[in-house]
């Protein structure tokens, strides 16, 4: 206990190192944990070797650029080569599947206690404070008994998400949050079922979303509903852990730099900022299994500036949806389902919305809706659809069941193309 309170007081001393130092460190990590996978790791050390590489050439940030970049293909593809055969104390965590591909990543028990804790500054970051009743409305994974939860501090509750939206209900309503932490679509499932008015069940003063993009009508409504309330968003993944967390200043998102190493490319290069890149990352922490110049597949933009918070961590905006979760026009061109928030943004009584796509020159556009809409309104969607598409794509309209809503990981848009999307990138 007295070690890992002292390995959490180090973490929070790194949010006040300097942008310099936190380079350094960022550096030195990089020499070594690359020097660790040639050494320890067949996959990595394959592939350096099939390039001409050595560990002593890769000194900085900037020479990961001569690495390609691995992606979770190539890692389920080498088996046991991407793990380093003597590490020992296993803890394994698996990626929700929903892309059809589960995944797992290996830690050993002392980097997933640090990704942990990694986690607590996160939440403490955005606003959590030792007094608060948090309610998670999300997985229920196995919590150690810690001892501030003995005193009384930092509570919480899971309330898991693929119970039934009244239970789901009636627990946040008993928990009486203070904070709020929520996957979007179960949030609205539960909220579907109660009146549409999460007032109505509880009135947190934080809300946090996190694993899905919070589409505007919804954060709108949620804000509407609770003046004085914020909403911050963490950013982060199965593989990595916390990547990017927001603070109480509301201004982007602070990339967890003293552990990920985030590159942002779009055809290979790097994007400049404010400019839309698919994120790569390296783990500076994680050595049974490495993961350098890994491809996480999400679109993300860096946002230019510092925070007024006075952090020296970079600044990015929420992601802007999966790689593969995009609309692909008949150009080339593709569109995330945040491109038609202003579509649905104003339509009354909107639950939630999704586009499914065929083919390339046709879009299926379905809504859910609180009470059947009135006559007209589809068509009057569908017709501002169009004008976002700006091509020749044949839309239909339908309605889909509030039952539909269902897990952390309802997408917002469903590509059933067989061919890759090629072109222009996500705008």
């Amino acid at each position: 206990m007295i070690g890992e309170i002292a390995e959490f007081a180090s973490l929070l001393l790194h949010r006040r190192w300097s942008a310099e130092r936190t380079r350094a460190h960022r550096d030195e990590r990089i020499r070594t944990l690359v020097a660790h996978a040639y050494e320890n790791v067949p996959y990595y050390r394959r592939m350096m070797d099939a390039r001409g590489l050595k560990p002593q050439q890769i000194r900085s940030a900037r020479d990961l650029e001569a690495l390609p970049v691995t992606t979770k293909q190539d890692l389920r593809a080498a088996g046991t080569d991407c793990v380093d055969p003597r590490a020992t104390d296993l803890y394994r965590v698996a990626t929700s599947g929903s892309s059809g591909e589960p995944f797992e990543q290996i830690l050993t028990q002392a980097e997933y206690r640090r990704r942990r804790l990694r986690e607590f500054r996160s939440l403490i970051g955005v606003g959590l404070k030792p007094l608060d009743r948090l309610a998670v409305l999300g997985p229920v994974r196995t919590r150690p008994r810690r001892l501030h939860r003995s005193l009384g501090l930092y509570r919480i509750e899971v309330i898991p998400f693929d119970a039934r939206p009244e239970e789901q209900a009636r627990r946040i309503e008993r928990a009486c949050p203070d904070v709020l932490w929520i996957y979007s679509t179960v949030l609205k499932q539960v909220l579907s079922h109660t009146g549409g008015r999460l007032s109505d069940l509880a009135r947190p003063r934080l809300l946090i979303s996190s694993s899905q993009v919070l589409d505007s009508p919804f954060r709108q409504q949620l804000l509407d509903d609770l003046p004085g309330a914020r909403i911050a968003e963490l950013y982060g993944s199965a593989e990595a852990g916390r990547i990017a967390a927001g603070c109480r200043e509301d201004d982007g998102l602070h990339l967890e730099d003293d552990a990920v190493h985030v590159e942002l490319l779009e055809g290979g290069r790097r994007v400049e900022e404010g400019e839309e890149g698919t994120t790569v990352i390296t783990c500076l922490d994680q050595w049974a299994m490495p993961l350098i110049r890994y491809e996480q597949g999400d679109r993300c933009r860096m946002r230019p500036g510092r925070c007024r918070c006075g952090r020296s961590s970079p600044l990015m905006d929420s992601p802007l949806g999966r790689c593969a979760d995009m609309i692909t026009l008949p150009s080339g061109r593709r569109l995330s389902a945040l491109a038609f928030d202003a579509v649905v943004r104003q339509v009354p009584g909107l639950v939630q919305y999704r586009f499914v796509q065929r083919r390339r020159d046709r879009l299926e556009a379905q809504f859910c809706f609180q009470t059947p809409p009135p006559a007209g309104v589809l068509e009057e969607i569908a017709g501002r659809v169009r004008e976002v598409l700006r091509e020749q794509v044949e839309v239909s309209v339908g309605l889909f069941g509030v039952e539909e809503i269902r897990g952390p990981k309802f997408k917002s848009v469903v590509s059933l193309l067989e061919e890759q999307a090629t072109g222009p990138g996500p705008e």
